[in-house]
């Protein structure tokens, strides 16, 4: 992290370097103990407030509604008595007795994807880790890596390629070295058992692998005969090695039974083991004689063992170009949380206590864009409600994250930039009622909300046309829209408020809209900027909010509702036409638009 707010956060890294690092094992963090310095640029002063015995007043005004909870009274007298430890130590008290404001249930279960997160290896877009295999000699010999779960979503995908890097676990001094396809034996090779008849092994069609720092960034690998994992840097330095490798299955159909890959290598320096990490990624068109580090688009980069922890900042090379604006919304926590919730394993979630830490240590409440803010606006409340039960969580810890959530509330309600348009401003909106709802203790909670539903209200009227269509040219935001939509009724549902009828309206209109565009099968039809993935599962969402059975019946492939009465479908405002022999997955369908708007 940097080192930027003077002797008050140096305080803080050498408390999160004597916690985390104290005795290093490589992939692990191990904890001496719990307990965390806040780092937030907020003084307990500005948050608690402070109160002038003398005159009976409160010289500085808070951010906590004492007057209406009170439940909250342990904390004024404290704050009254100037001792803001205490006051820390009774707030979360409050909150881990607090009842009524449920967070909404993170996502299933990724193990890897928690443990890799945990470890500071950070994947914000398009990757995938698969799986991890442990090279164990210094000897040539065959690997066998099961790859199931990535070749069958690329069966069922309408893109064919199946694309595959390897990062190393840890940073160390030593590498792995495999045969490449351009070897003379023992190539790389991808085995499919499918209807149980095994297939005829599968070479690569591309195969290379990219290497960071001077003078290798700019330098193809794409004729070598083997090819390397070693990772190192913070996040990468000059010893930095990923394989790439594609595989073309679109020949293949049927059930999958087993689907392995198979390298031959060896570790080639060093002691012990080395354990690598399969990942699969939604770059599938890079070239064999093209690809270098420098101009790869990777989603993936490991800050593993590296006492300061993550930057947040974009890599200078190698790196798509929006990493570091996903990274800064924190999604991949919740695999993390979602580890510590299965395993009650606190090593969970103390590294979810220290990432976030980290963050308020290094960024402002603002950074980057209002588009991520308000996705950390809505994670960060969903962690929140599962930390409260971790006794890695303490009074610093939980004030820290507070104060934070404030100034991002703040920020979203009343700075300029904090709202925006189109499925930034239902992004945007969504984030300033997620920390409205869920901490109403905030005074300024109350306008919070009431401006989040009044915003949210108008932008029914601004992107949805009376026909239902949307403003924006692309299938795909036009489901982002409606997703946003939904956790807007969830958060609204999970902490006992209700909305209007014009917003229940304009969800309706809109989730009819998109299921009248889907294709048969239920995907999305890819008009404009997105890809092609399914869209019954956000449709069924709505049907069941709702509590219609058109959107039951379609997102649900049959198995619930009713079959909608009709088949054909007409948004003049929207200037688009559907027409469709039926509701089910074989029946034609044809989709007419002269629609245009952002990302059309």
């Amino acid at each position: 992290m940097k080192r930027k707010r003077g002797w008050s956060l140096l305080l803080y890294g050498l408390c999160m370097i004597l916690m985390t690092t104290a005795v290093y094992v490589p992939g692990q963090w191990t904890k001496k103990a719990y307990a965390y310095a806040d780092p937030s640029s907020m003084t307990d002063q500005d948050f608690f407030g402070v109160w002038d015995a003398g005159s009976g007043t409160w010289t500085t005004t808070g951010k906590l509604n004492y007057v209406a909870y009170s439940g909250l009274a342990a904390v004024q007298n404290d704050v009254k008595a100037g001792n803001y430890a205490q006051a820390k130590a009774d707030l979360l008290t409050y909150y881990k007795a607090r009842t009524g404001h449920n967070g909404i249930a993170i996502g299933p279960a990724n193990a890897l994807a928690g443990d890799l997160a945990a470890d500071n290896i950070l994947t914000a877009y398009e990757d995938t880790p698969i799986t991890t295999f442990t090279v164990t000699t210094g000897t040539y010999q065959t690997v066998s890596v099961d790859v199931a779960s990535a070749v069958s979503s690329v069966l069922t995908d309408g893109n064919k390629t199946l694309a595959l890097f390897l990062l190393a676990r840890d940073k160390e001094n030593s590498y792995a070295v495999f045969n490449s396809k351009e070897a003379a034996t023992n190539k790389p090779m991808l085995e499919l058992t499918i209807d149980g008849v095994a297939q005829p092994p599968i070479a690569p069609i591309r195969d290379t692998y990219t290497r960071a720092g001077s003078p290798y960034g700019g330098t193809n690998f794409g004729s070598d005969t083997s090819f390397y994992v070693q990772d190192g840097g913070a996040p990468y330095d000059e010893t930095s090695m990923r394989p790439y490798l594609a595989f073309d299955l679109s020949a293949y159909k049927g059930t999958l039974n087993s689907a392995t890959l198979k390298l031959y290598g060896k570790k080639g320096t060093g002691t012990g083991t080395k354990e690598i990490v399969v990942y699969k990624t939604a770059q599938t068109g890079w070239s064999e004689t093209g690809l270098t580090w420098n101009n790869q688009v990777s989603s993936t980069f490991s800050w593993n063992g590296v006492a300061g922890g993550p930057d947040w900042n974009q890599p200078s090379t190698g790196a798509h170009n929006e990493y570091s604006w996903l990274v800064a919304r924190n999604q991949f926590l919740g695999p993390v949380i979602r580890q510590y919730i299965v395993t009650g394993n606190e090593q969970y979630a103390g590294n979810t206590i220290r990432l976030m830490l980290d963050f308020i240590a290094d960024k402002q409440a603002s950074y980057p864009r209002s588009l991520d803010v308000s996705f950390r606006a809505y994670v960060w409340p969903r962690i929140y409600a599962y930390l409260l039960g971790s006794t890695s969580f303490d009074a610093n810890a939980n004030v820290a994250i507070l104060k934070h959530l404030w100034q991002t509330a703040d920020w979203l309600a009343y700075d300029p930039s904090g709202f925006s348009g189109y499925n930034w401003a239902v992004s945007e909106t969504k984030g300033l009622y997620s920390v409205s709802v869920y901490f109403p203790e905030f005074s300024d909670a109350t306008g919070w909300k009431s401006l989040a539903k009044t915003r949210m209200d108008d932008l029914m009227a601004t992107l949805i046309s009376l026909d239902g269509g949307y403003s924006e040219g692309s299938t795909n935001y036009t489901y982002v829209t409606m997703q946003g939509l939904q956790d807007f009724t969830a958060l609204a549902q999970n902490n006992g408020d209700t909305l209007s009828a014009t917003f229940m309206n304009g969800l309706l209109k809109l989730s009819r809209f998109i299921m009248d565009a889907t294709l048969p099968n239920g995907y999305n039809p890819v008009y404009g900027d997105g890809p092609y993935f399914d869209l019954r599962g956000g449709l069924l969402t709505s049907g069941n909010a709702l509590n219609d059975p058109a959107l039951q019946y379609f997102g649900s492939g049959g198995t619930s509702g009713s079959v909608p009465s009709y088949t054909s479908s007409y948004y003049p405002d929207n200037k688009s036409v559907t027409m469709r022999s039926g509701w089910t997955a074989d029946d034609k369908f044809m989709y007419f638009t002269n629609r245009g708007g952002p990302h059309g």
